[in-house]
């Protein structure tokens, strides 16, 4: 198996790409491009305090579908800053997408613990 690395990183995901027969190398993109958009999301909460939370939830459930949740989990936490992590990581927990292995010692976001319990 191959280990996930940033020179190989859409490779790895096209291994992992699960959508079925009938998809296409462009359907592998925009799906492959949510990572990019949750990233982005990520980025404007914190340059702006701007939170779409049920964007990044939509998108991240995608992913989930796409590439599988575990698999999901560990390619969005290797695609992000290291600061950003700590968000990243409640929207994960939310979901129930990060495995016991990947519980590192990155706090949660309090405030979006907040927001997401009112969901």
């Amino acid at each position: 198996m191959l280990k996930l690395s940033k020179d190989n990183f859409e490779l790895y995901a096209s291994q992992h790409y699960s959508a079925g027969k009938w998809s296409t190398t462009e359907d592998f993109k925009n799906d492959f491009a949510r990572f990019n958009y949750v990233n982005r999301l990520i980025n404007r909460y914190y340059r702006d305090d701007e939170l779409k939370e049920r964007l990044i939830l939509n998108h991240l459930v995608i992913l989930g579908n796409m590439f599988g949740p575990k698999e999901t989990a560990k390619m969005a936490m290797f695609n992000i800053k290291a600061e950003q992590k700590p968000v990243l990581k409640t929207f994960l927990i939310y979901l129930n997408y990060l495995p016991e292995d990947m519980h590192l010692s990155i706090p949660l976001d309090s405030e979006i613990v907040d927001k997401l319990r009112k969901l």
